[in-house]
């Protein structure tokens, strides 16, 4: 190991365990009358509160920033290596000691948190799921069935995923799980992990999207899994073995056995049918296990309209559309006209505003914001409901 940087430490970093061990070693040896750490960090190679505190404390002494992380090749960098030099006078840098092993854990449980949201959350939009396909007017006013359990976890220190979110019923033996790709998060409305676990995870277990609360209303013995980063969805867009190795660790936490992953399905919110399709062409083995896709409201993202999800033979795919619906035939009832949409491969679900007439639709709110603020609150277990 060198005196450099592979990545960023600290708030929103890398935090790549080589790299922490280094900028541990340079805090212990400036002086703590100049920023350097007090106590001395002992926790080698390990993303721990006290390596954020020291990093915040070396900055408010010496630099004019105040982000609590040190960049490849930045200033709080450059300045930490020049004082920890200045420190020693002519003796050279010591010698980096070895990290011990990282455990092959990629998941690490989380305390659940309170959890947040924002706004909205107590939509009463869980649906009738046979009224759906049969009835033009939307018929709400379903009800949870079974109790829920909510978990989070935190990924290991490196990875670009940085938290999981877990929604499935009590005493549940999952028969399927369920990747939800989220829709793109940026750091100005997630500034730190707090807010990325209870509002990032929060809003889509138990607030706007209530996963927890359709799952609940489907019947179904299905654990769904929300990934959490800021941009992307990193791993789960792109590496299957992390991707694999999280279900299973999540699998193993919730049945408190080892067995073969069950049946996949995956979901899409907004811009996150980018995000799956990046999974689709990218995890090829995962993709030949998927017996369900739903979109909510992808096709309105027009940067991603070339998105079809027509190539997954032996996958229910299912995509809830509003504005963009397929034309009706002359002197088309609208039974038939459901009937003949939602038979279609994939099924095109048609949920114009018209359709929600019994639901008191804000009129500010054209049909396509219509579409794009309320389907994800009450679709999911139109398709968990109908899965074969």
């Amino acid at each position: 190991m060198a005196y450099s940087l592979r990545g960023s430490v600290g708030n929103n970093g890398n935090n790549f365990t080589d790299d922490i061990v280094v900028v541990q070693v340079l805090l212990n040896i400036v002086p703590e009358a100049k920023g350097g750490a007090s106590p001395r960090l002992t926790s080698m190679g390990q993303d721990t509160p006290q390596l954020r505190s020291a990093i915040a404390t070396f900055q408010a002494r010496n630099t004019s920033y105040r982000d609590g992380r040190i960049d490849k090749d930045g200033t709080t960098w450059k300045t930490l290596l020049k004082m920890a030099q200045d420190a020693l006078g002519s003796a050279p840098l010591p010698p980096l000691p070895t990290p011990p092993p990282q455990s092959t854990s990629l998941l690490t449980p989380l305390e659940t948190p309170e959890w947040g949201d924002w706004g909205w959350k107590d939509l009463p939009l869980l649906g009738n799921p046979f009224a759906v396909r049969t009835s033009w007017p939307l018929i709400f006013g379903g009800a949870a069935k079974r109790p829920m359990k909510t978990y989070a976890f935190a990924t290991r220190t490196g990875s670009k995923v940085k938290f999981l979110g877990v929604a499935v019923p009590a005493d549940c033996v999952p028969k399927a799980y369920l990747i939800y790709f989220r829709h793109s998060a940026s750091g100005t409305d997630y500034p730190n992990k707090q807010t990325m676990v209870q509002k990032g995870l929060g809003d889509y277990l138990t607030g706007r999207m209530q996963i927890s609360q359709q799952i609940s209303a489907s019947g179904r013995d299905v654990a769904a899994v929300v990934p959490m980063s800021l941009g992307g969805l990193g791993e789960f867009e792109s590496n299957e073995a992390f991707i694999t190795q999280c279900l299973t660790e999540i699998d193993k936490f919730i049945t408190k056995t080892d067995r073969p992953l069950p049946d996949l399905l995956a979901a899409s919110y907004s811009d996150g049918i980018g995000k799956l399709s990046n999974f689709l062409n990218a995890c090829p083995g995962l993709k030949g296990r998927l017996k369900a896709v739903y979109d909510f409201d992808g096709m309105l993202v027009t940067r991603f309209s070339a998105v079809k999800l027509s190539n997954l033979p032996g996958a229910q795919v299912n995509r809830y559309v509003g504005t963009t619906l397929p034309p009706r035939q002359p002197n088309e009832t609208d039974e038939r006209y459901l009937s003949r949409t939602m038979g279609a491969s994939p099924s095109l679900i048609p949920l114009p505003k018209s359709r929600w007439k019994n639901y008191n639709v804000q009129a500010a709110l054209a049909d396509m914001w219509w579409l794009h603020y309320f389907i994800p609150s009450c679709m999911l277990q139109h398709g968990l409901s109908t899965l074969l």
